[in-house]
């Protein structure tokens, strides 16, 4: 159901801890891009022509030589020049391809391009591809900004129409790769094998980055294998493949197949794939943008403003057509099959007032609802919550929506084109065939997805079903442009209403700067806290978030707040889900759901329930649902798989980005310095994340920042609270709301001390260090202080860190040296020189104690024992963990390095300074209190 955490797939990388994980050969790199093109690469059954008519659609019929008598030029009228002939393929006995045989493959590169540019040579100027051995120039990412993240890549052979920029391409410069292999054994279309993997893993790349540069709807690409050939195409759900075909002896295969992808039928398209909403602007258009850039925003237009600048049509809700000059890339998802969320400032034309509009494009999958009922979700319960007699004077777009992005308009491209399309029968283009390595599973379920039938029981293959269709032009004919995916049907053509992808754009009111780009750690702070506050909002108007991450928060500009949160693609709508089952749609009601899988009946409401068969529709969407993002910032319950996505869990989340920002853009003491982030987030698999952030909410005070108690002080608070709010045998669990929250923001936010010029530092990614680091903590409890010893392959010695909280496994407190003394954890006394503990009374009187009526009484956490296993690497569920293990070998974790210098202890950051808040702008922002908890 849509209540529970959508099981999370491994998919390709889109942020990294260290340059290591960038690299081609890095195996976490391949098995991740191993995950991502999983299930997701399927052969048609019919021919290769029949593929280019459906696949690559274009109007060009050959034209027959018409008689004399009739008339030589009966010519169609209002038909471009271009569309008058399609020129005739060479004939093969000339010699077209003339390829050595028993070669290395960089001897097969210039006959194959010489081959190339014969099929192609009748065809009119600016329709002609020109083709360039690149196999040893590597092209880096296609936009700078996301440059360290993913590693340049080397295609064998490239195309584009314009020769000259292919002597030092770029992304934006190609139109088409081709890959080759110098035998058709080759052909990674059979039996599994880590060679073939490789290659379809670098055609994959080859076609994100296609996709990334041109912002295409799908791309092509071409395998050439000795002297058989395949044509790949990748759309953001899927990927077909063609039947192989020998393209020596019937090169007019791929003579047809250049013709039709440079001859697309939406003449606003330069290739099959470009999506004619989107345009390259001019050069006095990129004139107007840096003019308009420097003007209003005070900034340097520089490259890679110049780079992302394009044209954007947009159609508003009364039809009305705007275009939008985007000049700033703000994010991406460059993830290949994924909602590849694209996102955009850009000026409106026309308007030279210098006013920024955010664009977001992204692929809505079947199973998920459309990001813009979200959206009215939120605004609908936010009126809800007002006064009816004083909604009546008050318009909806002056609702009190702060810490939220505010949408101006939305189109789902990809419905509109479906609804456009009169064929019935759209979901059942072509069946997937029947191939030899379809029962061979390459790593578990294989790329290319279960077979397309059973054998019997000996083990025989019946004879493959016939075609869906008597003739081609039988079959549905294709999208015009392709806003609506067409791969994912012929993977399961009953499923396929789930698993396409429409794609959708949004229109923003709301426009802010990434997070991670704060000007001070303040800004960063407060940041989040209108962030929070505006989950809040959304979530008591009944829908929650699901997917706080780096990209989701923004800073916000021109606005009466200081930061915000959108992206509600994955969100959940739970009073929907409370109404449907025929419960009260309050927050007590879920609350109750939340706990014991049921809500609160509603009496007047009990007509309202859904059938049993709409349930089960809806369960079926759920469990279609695709899960992607990383591990990093999802909540230890999350990671565990079990329980019903709340509120907390999302505020947990906040907690691991904030986190996160400290470790990569401040400076932090923790001992393990650029390689912190790595250590804590770059798990393998959910349970090794899990544990890694299980033990770093074990420590009193995992990470500090130098020079700034305020947000040393958050940090330990924030962490204090999340640790409550985890559910322990030994701990009374005390769950997070918004309101705790916000007044831990509150509380560090009044305090004096913060920093006026410590801007967002740079990161960048660390090299892994080349000397593996085992570490084996024993602790030892000596007068109330615990050291911990580690043992290590570079000869480290004992380290006296900060007191972890005691838990499972070889660490363990007696009441009288550490743990509870006096009702209280020792843990948070603060230690004197020489090691010894301060008594209970000295910290109590040098503390502040603000969030007394929010705590939890000490004396619901006991001391219980540490969690042995440091094991950077631990798989499987925590129950098959090693409590007493001696041999746990992994790199540092966290706090098991010596450092220089006297280590803070919480209490000497406890105390505060009630001086008024200076961080409220708006007359109606609420600040958060002790009173208000």
């Amino acid at each position: 159901m849509g209540d529970r955490s959508t099981p999370w797939k491994k998919k390709a990388i889109t942020q990294h801890t260290d340059k290591k994980a960038t690299r081609q050969k890095d195996e976490k790199n391949r098995e991740a891009w191993s995950h991502e093109i999983q299930n997701k690469i399927h052969v048609v059954e019919t021919s290769p022509n029949q593929f280019l008519r459906r696949f690559v659609p274009c109007e060009l019929p050959v034209p027959k030589c018409p008689n004399p008598a009739d008339g030589i030029f009966n010519l169609p009228s209002g038909v471009p020049e271009v569309r008058m002939y399609k020129p005739q393929c060479p004939n093969p006995a000339d010699g077209i391809f003339n390829l050595p045989s028993g070669v290395p493959e960089v001897r097969m590169y210039k006959p194959q391009i010489d081959g190339l540019h014969k099929l192609v040579a009748n065809f009119p100027d600016g329709k002609r591809p020109s083709f360039y051995n690149n196999s040893n120039t590597p092209i880096r990412f296609p936009f700078g900004k996301f440059d360290q993240e993913h590693h340049a890549t080397k295609p064998d052979l490239i195309g584009g129409f314009k020769p000259q920029s292919l002597k030092q391409p770029r992304w934006r410069h190609l139109a088409i790769v081709l890959e080759a292999k110098p035998n058709a054994g080759e052909d990674p279309v059979g039996t599994p094998s880590e060679e073939r993997t490789k290659t379809l893993i670098q055609l994959a790349k080859s076609a994100r980055n296609l996709l990334v540069a041109h912002s295409r709807l799908f791309v092509f690409a071409v395998g050439l294998y000795g002297n058989i050939a395949r044509i790949y195409r990748f759309d953001h759900a899927a990927a077909v493949v063609s039947q192989a075909f020998n393209y020596v002896e019937n090169p007019e295969i791929l003579h047809e197949f250049f013709w039709r992808f440079a001859n697309p039928i939406n003449p606003a398209c330069g290739v099959v794939g470009d999506d004619p909403t989107i345009s390259m602007p001019s050069h006095e258009d990129r004139a107007l943008a840096k003019r308009l850039f420097e003007k209003h925003k005070g900034e340097r237009f520089t490259g890679e403003n110049n780079k992302v600048c394009r044209w954007i049509t947009c159609k508003r809700p009364d039809g009305a057509i705007e275009r939008y000059l985007t000049y700033r890339l703000v994010f991406m998802n460059p993830r290949l099959f994924s909602r590849a969320t694209t996102v955009w400032e850009a000026f409106k034309e026309g308007d030279e007032s210098g006013k920024t509009y955010v664009i977001k494009d992204a692929w809505r999958q079947g199973a998920r609802r459309f990001e813009e009922e979200f959206y009215k979700d939120i605004r609908e319960g936010v009126a809800e919550q007002h006064d009816l007699e004083e909604l009546c004077d008050i318009a909806e777009e002056e609702l009190e929506l702060r810490g939220l992005a505010e949408l101006e308009y939305a189109i789902d491209l990809g419905e509109e084109e479906m609804n456009a399309h009169t064929h019935e029968e759209r979901n059942d283009p072509v069946s997937p065939a029947p191939s030899s390595f379809d029962s061979q599973p390459l790593s578990d379920d294989g790329f290319f997805g279960p077979p397309a039938y059973d054998t019997d029981q000996h083990g025989s293959v019946p004879s493959p079903p016939p075609p869906p269709y008597e003739s081609d032009d039988e079959a549905p004919p294709p999208y015009e442009s392709g806003h609506c995916t067409a791969s994912a049907a012929i993977l399961d053509r009953n499923m396929a209403k789930y698993n396409e992808r429409s794609h959708t754009r949004l229109v923003m009111k709301t426009v802010g700067r990434p997070i991670s780009e704060f000007e001070s750690t303040r800004e960063m702070v407060e940041a989040l806290r209108d962030a929070i506050e505006g989950h809040g909002i959304a979530y008591k108007a009944g829908v929650l978030h699901k997917d706080v991450s780096e990209g989701n928060v923004l800073i916000a500009e021109d606005a009466p707040f200081k930061g915000f949160i959108g992206d509600f693609d994955y969100s959940f709508s739970w009073k929907r889900f409370l109404r449907e089952r025929g419960w009260k749609d309050t927050v007590e009601s879920w609350q109750h759901y939340t706990k014991n899988h049921e809500g609160i009946p509603d009496d007047e409401n009990a007509n309202a329930k859904v059938s049993k068969e709409q349930l089960k529709e809806s369960e079926l969407r759920n469990g279609l649902k695709e899960r992607t993002g990383t591990f990093y910032f999802m909540a230890i319950e999350v990671l565990r798989g079990s329980a019903i996505h709340d509120a907390r869990h999302d505020l947990e989340s906040f907690y691991w980005l904030l986190v996160w920002l400290v470790l990569r853009h401040t400076d932090h003491d923790h001992v393990a310095g650029a390689m912190a982030c790595s250590r804590l987030f770059d798990g393998e698999n959910e349970w090794s994340c899990l544990g890694h952030k299980d033990i770093w909410l074990g420590d009193n005070q995992p990470v500090s920042v130098r020079g700034n108690a305020p947000l040393t002080h958050l940090l330990g608070k924030f962490n204090d609270c999340c640790y409550r709010s985890t559910p322990r045998k030994e701990v009374k669990q005390v769950p997070l709301t918004h309101e705790l929250v916000l007044a831990l923001f509150d509380e560090a936010l009044a305090m004096d001390g913060w920093p006026e010029k410590d801007g967002a530092r740079p990161f960048k990614m660390p090299n892994t260090p080349t000397t593996t680091v085992d570490v084996r903590p024993v602790s030892q409890v000596t007068g109330g202080r615990t050291t911990s010893k580690t043992t290590s392959t570079n000869n480290l010695s004992s380290v006296t860190g900060r007191p972890p909280r005691s838990r499972r496994g070889e660490y363990s407190f007696s009441t009288t040296g550490s743990g509870i003394q006096d009702g209280k954890p020792l843990s948070k006394r603060p230690v004197e020189k020489g090691g010894q503990r301060k008594p209970a009374g000295a910290a109590s009187q040098s503390r502040n104690h603000s969030l007394s009526a929010i705590a939890q009484d000490s004396s619901a956490f006991p001391a219980q024992p540490m969690m042995a296993n440091t094991n950077s690497r631990v798989s499987g569920p925590p129950s098959t963990w090693s409590s007493t293990s001696s041999n746990v070998h992994s790199p540092v974790s966290f706090r098991d390095l010596p450092t220089s210098g006297t280590k803070r202890t919480r209490a000497t950051l406890d105390k505060e300074n009630h001086s008024p808040s200076k961080r409220r702008k708006s007359a109606n922002a609420k600040k958060y209190t002790v009173d208000d908890v």
